[in-house]
C-alpha cells in the first residue's frame, strides 16, 4: 500500500474481535463443563427416597429402640461415691451387666468454667455382692453443689444415663 507521497507503508494487523471475547467464551466453557460433571454425578449416584426393604428395616429399627428401652436405669441400683483413688460407680444387678464404657460429666451450676468430663473404666464384677464396679479418676473438685451425669454405652450402642446431685464439702 502507498500513501499520498508515494512511499510504501505497512498495512495494520486486522483485529480478531478483542481478547475479552475469548475470556468470556472460556468462562462459559468452564461453567458448562462444571455443570455437566455435576449433572453426571447426580444421575449416576441416584439414591431412592424409599428403600425396597423398608418394612424389614423398620423392624430392625424398632428392635434397637426396644433394646434401648430395656436397658433402662431402673434395672440397676446405682451408687456413686468418691473414694481415695477417684470416683467409684457401683451398678448393682441380679446378673453381670455388659462391660459398659462411659463418662462422668461434672457440671457446676454456679460456675461453668469448672465443668469437666472424665472417662470411667470397667473394673470388674463382684459376684459375692452382686455389683459391677467402674472407676473414674478426677482432679479435686471445688466445694459446693455439683451435678454429676453418668453415661454408659455398651458395644451394641445401648446407653444408660443417670444424674446425681452432690454437695462436696472439700475438693
Amino acid at each position: 500500500m502507498k500513501n499520498e507521497s508515494g512511499a510504501e507503508t505497512l498495512s495494520p494487523i486486522p483485529s480478531r474481535g478483542g481478547s475479552w471475547l475469548w475470556g468470556v467464551g472460556g468462562f462459559v466453557l468452564i461453567v458448562l463443563s462444571a455443570n455437566s460433571v455435576l449433572v453426571y454425578h447426580a444421575v449416576s449416584s441416584h439414591r431412592p427416597l424409599v428403600r425396597d426393604d423398608y418394612y424389614s428395616a423398620s423392624l430392625i429399627y424398632d428392635d434397637i429402640r426396644e433394646q434401648r428401652l430395656r436397658a433402662d436405669t431402673s434395672n440397676f441400683i446405682w451408687d456413686l461415691e468418691k473414694a481415695q483413688e477417684g470416683w467409684q460407680l457401683r451398678l448393682q444387678a441380679s446378673e453381670e451387666p455388659l462391660a459398659f464404657q462411659g463418662v462422668l460429666r461434672f457440671y457446676r451450676p454456679s460456675d461453668q468454667s469448672l465443668d469437666r468430663e472424665v472417662k470411667i473404666r470397667y473394673m470388674g464384677w463382684n459376684e459375692s455382692e452382686g455389683f459391677a464396679l467402674y472407676l473414674g479418676e478426677t482432679a479435686p473438685l471445688a466445694r459446693g453443689a455439683w451435678e454429676i451425669q453418668v453415661s454408659l454405652t455398651d458395644d451394641r450402642g445401648i446407653s444408660m444415663e443417670k444424674i446425681f446431685h452432690r454437695f462436696l464439702e472439700e475438693g
